[in-house]
């Protein structure tokens, strides 16, 4: 490989970061399929305005006019006065005093033209690998908080991993409010009514319809809780197992802060102890809401 192919492309990378630091030129990102418009810069912190004039100068000499047309928050969208393929990726922007002529030749439709050019070029950012979130999970019998760190292993598919907290507490007449029935010979009073606690991790995988962190989703999840039975001075511990399915919504600001919200079922684990025994109630009823950092 020449080392000039390789300068090449760092050096207009470095100019390009350069005139977004110091709001020096700015410079052409794209030109559309048909030639009637360019994406450009915007000139650092001094962005376009709609209908300001520019002109396009390559090699110090000028190489077409024309109008702004649409702005976006990475940069702009040009109609051209003519159509025009000498246009290349990195010819420099400046503002100009000239003015849009009375009758326009070119007769490409802006939509059509802008259309590719736009969502090949400011795109928003891709999601991140990585999506950081923390919630709480459960239903009016029994809660979990969530703690995750996902990773995606697709453009659609994330893993994720995290602790395992269950939490639920028995009632008066010996009944948790996970309405799993207490069949035990020791008497819980109010007094000290007795909580049953876990700690352990759970796992996740989570297939996205669209975009990874965005939009419709179903999750399936499996983990392994110590639970801790505590009440009347007594206190057992077991590992159980624990599962999860759902289906929810992310939603996305800035391509960054999101929030999902799902809903599905879970089979809440279900101890077997010494001094209680809690009856098999199979899967129940879940609503998990979260929020997460994209990265």
């Amino acid at each position: 490989m020449h080392v000039s192919a390789v300068i090449k492309p760092v050096a207009f990378l470095l100019a390009l970061a350069s005139a977004n630091a110091f709001g020096t030129d700015a410079r052409v990102l794209a030109l559309s399929s048909r030639g009637g418009h360019v994406a450009i810069t915007h000139r650092g912190v001094d962005q376009w305005s709609p209908n300001e004039r520019l002109c396009l100068f390559q090699d110090g000499a000028s190489i077409g006019c024309g109008t702004v047309y649409k702005i976006q928050p990475k940069g702009a969208v040009v109609k051209l006065d003519q159509p025009s393929y000498r246009i290349r990726v990195g010819d420099v922007a400046r503002r100009s005093n000239s003015r849009a002529p009375a009758s326009v030749s070119n007769v490409i439709s802006d939509s059509e033209d802008t259309l590719i050019l736009e969502k090949t070029t400011f795109a928003s950012r891709p999601r991140g690998l990585f999506n950081l979130t923390a919630g709480l999970g459960g239903s009016s019998t029994y809660r979990f908080p969530s703690v995750q760190i996902q990773m995606g292993l697709t453009r659609h598919l994330v893993l994720g991993v995290g602790p395992l907290l269950y939490s639920a507490s028995v009632s008066d007449d010996g009944r948790p409010v996970a309405q799993q029935k207490l069949a035990t010979s020791t008497n819980f009073s109010a007094a000290n009514r007795p909580i049953l606690s876990g700690f352990g991790g759970l796992a996740t995988l989570t297939n996205y319809f669209g975009e990874r962190y965005t939009g419709f989703f179903l999750s399936a999840g499996a983990g392994l809780t110590s639970l801790t039975l505590e009440g009347n001075g007594e206190t057992q511990s077991k590992s159980e197992p624990f599962f999860m399915l759902t289906a929810g919504l992310r939603f996305t600001w800035q391509n960054s802060i999101n929030i999902g919200v799902s809903a599905g079922a879970t089979r809440a684990p279900v101890p077997s102890l010494d001094t209680a025994k809690f009856a098999e109630v199979g899967f129940q009823p879940l609503l998990l809401v979260d929020v997460g950092f994209n990265f």
